[in-house]
Parts: structure tokens; sequence; C-alpha cells
């Protein structure tokens, strides 16, 4: 061979040594915390936050087609960089630093070494011990040529609604559902601008009413924090998991006014008809006031969902909060705005997911489902929404997950792709959050080079990438012969 100059890193995987050229190893640290990103290679342990970047770290030995090992106080992850991208590769344990002035070099003769990742043997100089020399660009499998031309860029198409969708959505009332012990509440989405868990830390404020928990800052704005419960004359409840804070933002023609309400959980997006919705009982009128507007009768009258008017509740709460109007407040606030999008955070195994809240139609429990024949194996059925046909996708066998055994908190996110409304069963629906574009990174180029999970329109890094979500493109979850599947399967069902 020719290149007998420069150091190798070396290091332990099973019974063997390996190395790679130092020139390529950024640094070596702990094992950190990895968010598995699903339907990727076993090798794929998916991706880490590294003081604010988002790594790739692949398992070395089942890249190098060796039995899986588990971690250890001994595993390390080497942070590889091949020109402006990095990859980190988990090893047993790390050896050392060896200089390769006066080594000899080999040719693979082992047929079971996969030649496309190691490069040659290197004997060392004075011992009879061998390491395996690991060619970069078979770790990110891509040729160097390819890796200089940068990551791929993807154009993202919007897709117009339809006049009839539009429509329909006219008669739709879009709400926010949540609970406050055993009844059933809902916002006008329009007035919500996020929902967000309660921080550890919520300042009091003297002089305020008792329902005023106090006051949160939350980007740059400070909200005073209003608990619904006892604003409505129910008994106080510790703040557990499911408590959230729905954040209100309701704009008048002095400027805008923004507060948030401590709900015990926020359970559903719902979407409604407008016929579905009666006044409120004269019985009710009385003691409500204005407060609540009217009831939404669901599954026959069965479930009963109470309207509150925002309006009301910034009035009757009687707090003096002063109008967001000045002009350079609201430059800010404008460009802020374009560069925050909402989406809908929803758990699934250990991971979290988003999709943007325009793609979503209503969220909802899961009801009883109709298994359908010769559908796709990740179709779980169909359900009956309000007369309507829904095929339901088990988000769980789409990326081969394993099967959830704690279903309580499942729900059903009701999406509309390419004019097909689908359901996709999910673990939990944990908030709505607005993230600024800043915080959303593009997929790393090895998983739309080499993996190519369209289906992941990029990562969003929230308090720093402490928290790591992979944002869905519903237009790439299913692909279109799985769409045209559904349909067929559909088609039988309704004929």
């Amino acid at each position: 061979m020719d290149d007998a100059r420069g150091q190798l890193i070396t290091f332990h995987l099973g019974k063997e040594r390996y190395g790679i050229n130092l020139n390529y190893v950024q640094e070596i640290i702990r094992p950190p915390v990895i968010l598995k990103v699903p339907m990727t290679p076993e090798y794929f342990l998916g991706l880490a936050n590294l003081r604010g970047e988002i790594l790739p770290i692949l398992d070395g030995r089942r890249k190098l087609q060796l039995p899986p090992n588990e971690l250890s106080d001994s595993s390390r992850v080497v942070v590889l960089k091949l020109v402006q991208e990095k990859i980190g590769l988990l090893v047993d344990r790390m050896a050392e630093v060896v200089d390769l002035e006066g080594a000899v070099f080999e040719e693979i003769a082992n047929a079971q070494v996969n030649t496309r990742l190691v490069s040659r043997v290197v004997r060392l100089p004075q011992t009879e011990e061998l390491i395996m020399e690991i060619k970069p660009e078979g770790i990110f499998e891509k040729k160097l040529d390819q890796v200089c031309r940068g990551q791929r860029s993807f154009e993202l198409t919007e897709v117009t609604e339809s006049q009839e969708v539009a429509q329909e959505n006219f008669s739709l009332e879009q709400l926010i559902g949540f609970k406050l012990g055993n009844e059933e509440f809902s916002l006008p989405i329009a007035a919500v601008q996020e929902i967000v868990r309660v921080p550890e830390n919520i300042s009091k404020t003297p002089g305020l009413p008792a329902y005023v928990e106090g006051i949160i800052t939350l980007r740059n704005n400070t909200l005073p924090i209003i608990n619904l419960r006892l604003f409505l004359g129910l008994e106080r409840k510790e703040h557990d998991e499911k408590t959230r804070i729905i954040v209100l933002n309701l704009s008048k023609e002095e400027g805008s006014y923004l507060f948030g309400l401590v709900t015990d959980e926020v359970t559903e997006v719902l979407r409604v008809q407008k016929s579905d919705i009666d006044d409120v009982p004269s019985y009710l009128a009385n003691d409500a006031g204005e407060l609540i507007n009217g009831v939404c009768k669901l599954n026959s009258g069965q479930r009963l969902i109470y309207t509150l008017v925002p309006e009301k509740l910034l009035a009757e709460s009687k707090l003096q909060l002063e109008a967001k109007n000045e002009a350079e407040q609201r430059e800010v606030t404008s460009e802020l705005m374009s560069q925050e999008n909402q989406f809908v955070i929803f758990g699934l195994d250990t991971g979290e997911y988003g999709v943007e809240i325009g793609n979503v139609q209503e969220i909802i429990h899961v009801p009883e489902i109709t298994s359908i024949p010769q559908a796709p194996h990740f179709v779980e059925g169909i359900i009956n929404l309000r007369g309507a046909i829904l095929p339901v996708l088990n988000l769980r066998k789409k990326f081969s997950l394993q099967l959830n055994s704690e279903r309580e908190a499942e729900r059903i996110i009701v999406v509309d792709y390419q004019g097909l409304k689908l359901g996709l069963m999910v673990d939990t629906v944990r908030e709505v959050l607005k993230i600024n574009e800043k915080e959303i990174e593009k997929t790393p180029a090895l998983l739309n080079d080499e993996i190519r999970q369209e289906f992941i329109s990029g990562i969003a890094k929230i308090n720093g990438g402490e928290r790591l979500i992979l944002l869905l493109d519903l237009k790439h979850v299913i692909s279109r012969e799985e769409k045209e599947q559904i349909e067929e399967a559909l088609d039988i069902v309704q004929n």
C-alpha cells in the first residue's frame, strides 16, 4: 500500500482491533441519549444531541456485521467528520493512537471482512498485532465527491384545498378539548396560541385573585396564569404529568392580550358540525352568564362538551392586561410569527414526533375499529367518523416498532393525505407546540442519501437540543402505491 504516513486512533469491536485515520476523528464521547428513528437498519442507532448539533449514531459492531453487544462503562462513541458531515460510531472500548511510520500494510485476505468498510490490514513494527483500518467514506456510505456536494435540498410543495373541502370546513368548528375533573370543555382553536407544560417556577404576585396562579415568561412575553379549576369554583388539584397550560391570544382593536389557562388534561382537537352545538340550557345560563356559550353533542348526545368564550374568560377574570400594541413590538411579533409554525406533538414508543397543526383536522379517542381485508399490514382497520368511513393507520406497525401494550392514552390524529382522509394511531398526544424555524434542522445527510427517510421533514431541537422531535412530512408517510391499496380496500368495504 502506498500511504505509510499519519496516525490511527484504534478501538476494539469484539475480539478485533480496528483503526481509523486520526484526521477524521473529531472527539470521543460516552454514549449519549439516543432518539431512535423508525424504519432504519439495525446498525443505525438513532440521533443524539452533541452540543446543539444533531449527530447520527451508528453501531460499529452491526455496521461491520459483528454480533451485537450491550453497552458497558467502556463503550464509547467516536465522532467522525468527513468534509461538513458528522457521524458517531459506537465501539466497545478505545485502545490507543498508533503511528504508521514503519508499519507493514497487507491486503484483506479474510473473505468475511467487509472490504467496503475495511481498506487494509496494518501490522505494527516490532509486534505481530494486526489492526484493520476502516475507510471513513465507507462509514459515511458515499464517495468523497458526493460529500463535497453537501446535503440534498428538498423543495416543499404546498397542497391547496379544493372548493369542496373549503365548503366543508365552513360548516365546522375546530376546537381544543380539555378536562377539568370529570367534565369536558373546549375553546376555539383560533384563540389558542399554543399548549405548553407547566413550568417548574411560576412567580407569585400579591394582590391578584386566588385563581391567578402567578406569572410566567414565554417567548419574551409575560403571561398571567389562571387556574381554571379555581376560576370555575372547583377544588384545587395538584399539577401532574397531564396538566397543561392553554395559552390564549385574543386580538382586539387596541392590540393583543396573552394569558394562560391551567387545565387538568388537554384531550383532543375537535372538528364538529355547527349543527351539533346547542345553546346553553336555561338552567346553566343564569349561573354561567355568557362564559359558556354552547354544548357540543358527540356520539349521539352521549358525550357533552361545554364550549367556553375566551373573551368572557378575560373579562370576568378582571385581569388588567396591557395591550401589546406598540408599533415596534408588533413588528417583532409579526417577524416571530412568520418564523414559527404550530405542531401537534405526539409520542410513539420512546420517541417524540410532530405534524404541522394545519394538516391535523382533529384528534379523537380510539373507538371500536373494524378490520378490513386486502389492506396493507399497517392499516389497523376502519372507524365510523360522523357517518364517514375513516381508515386508521397504526404508526407503530408502519414504522416497524414493537406493538403497544399500554393503550389507555392512545389517540387517533385525523389528517388529510392528498384527498384521502386518514387516522394515525399514536401512543399519546402531548401538546401543541410553536417551533421557530431556527430550531428546526434538516435531516442528516446519512438519512437523506443512504437510508432515505423522506417522511422526516426535519428535526426540532427544543431547549438547545435537550429534546429532539422528529417532524413528519405527511406526503411521504405512505407511498402512492400504499395509498392506492388503501383506496382499493375501502372500495371493497363500501361496495
